[in-house]
């Protein structure tokens, strides 16, 4: 095809794309990050200064753990959040608590699953992480991979669960202890601040009254 003054003036003519321009993006992925951020603030701060108590807080962290161990991927804090109900378990920690599992430990923990159902089932399959890419490819496999799968998931779910109540149960105490001393340390110090400023005002010699 010859590059004729007539070709060229219609390719000019044709719609082009414009480029993406780095400083647009720039303060949209500022905006974002300032969203997320806000975001992440307000959660801590009402988890922080929730008045729940420390076992509805810590029960609420295991069963999240209990439903991140299992490979139930894009639903795992739904189930989280529904399990809580019933065990009455607070319901933001336990979306907290599935991020136990996330893309970065996917495969880790769910290779260690299977191998704990392979060693109590006695099953010999081979595990592939292809297989745990997602939902659709999981239900393609054999049943005996499968089961051998949830077998480790149950039982490792319920370790973990357990262990993180425990952990989470002594963290909060912990950290609720330190912080009411702080507080009545601050309270102490500044009515340690007031006494002597009253004691001075009044000694004045101008407030005493003369009664004679």
């Amino acid at each position: 095809m010859q590059w004729t003054p007539k070709v060229m003036k219609q390719r000019s003519s044709l719609p082009q794309q414009p480029s993406p321009n780095p400083r647009a993006i720039a303060p949209r992925f500022r905006s974002s990050y300032k969203k997320l951020l806000r975001c992440g603030r307000y959660w801590y701060c009402r988890l922080t200064r929730t008045k729940a108590s420390t076992e509805y807080l810590a029960r609420g962290l295991a069963v999240g753990v209990f439903a991140g161990f299992f490979p139930l991927f894009g639903a795992q804090t739904a189930i989280g959040v529904l399990l809580a109900i019933p065990l009455r378990g607070h319901k933001l920690t336990a979306a907290l608590g599935t991020w136990v599992s996330n893309p970065l430990t996917y495969i880790p923990i769910f290779w260690f699953n299977f191998r704990v159902g392979n060693e109590l089932l006695g099953a010999k399959v081979s595990f592939t992480p292809e297989s745990l890419q997602s939902l659709e490819a999981l239900l393609e496999l054999k049943e005996e991979f499968i089961a051998t799968l949830l077998v480790g998931c149950l039982v490792c779910g319920l370790v973990g669960s357990v262990f993180s109540y425990l952990i989470a149960a002594g963290f909060i105490r912990f950290w609720r202890n330190r912080r009411t001393h702080k507080e009545d340390r601050r309270c102490r110090l500044d009515v340690s601040a007031i006494e002597p400023t009253t004691a001075t005002v009044n000694s004045h010699p101008s407030n005493s009254i003369d009664l004679s």
